[in-house]
């Protein structure tokens, strides 16, 4: 009687170690930490995405109206300008579009340069915002 006793202590243990005694005691509470802490990270996550949309979203708006101002101020700094070209829509110029045999007005080239500058003015602020 005490070897059948002693084998199914033996037994008992074996079975209670070998498939996963202390898994309800170990790994049970590690999982529902991981999961706590994926669940707060994702929050964290989907906040910074927020922010950085809201940061995007402010920096076109403000690059919108500062184009538009110097788009307005050069109208009325050159208003005869209008007739040789210059559009107050913002338009996509590169530097490979102006040749020394196709110069365009120097009123359209001094805005663009302007518009060029309030847009890297725009981009500085907007990096330095989402970098913090």
């Amino acid at each position: 009687m005490n070897t059948i006793a002693l084998y199914a202590v033996v037994v008992l243990t074996l079975f209670m170690s070998g498939f996963g005694f202390d898994r309800y005691f170990f790994y049970a509470p590690y999982k529902a930490e991981v999961k706590a802490q994926s669940i707060a990270q994702l929050k964290i996550n989907e906040a910074t995405i927020t922010q950085l949309k809201q940061a995007t979203q402010k920096a076109q708006d403000d690059n919108t109206k500062r184009t538009a101002a110097v788009r307005s101020f050069y109208q009325r700094l050159y208003p005869d300008a209008s007739s040789t070209g210059m559009s107050k829509a913002s338009s996509s110029q590169g530097a490979a579009e102006y040749s020394p045999n196709n110069l365009p007005p120097t009123s359209k080239l001094a805005e663009d340069c302007a518009v060029t500058t309030v847009n890297l003015i725009t981009l500085q602020e907007w990096a330095e915002k989402v970098s913090q």
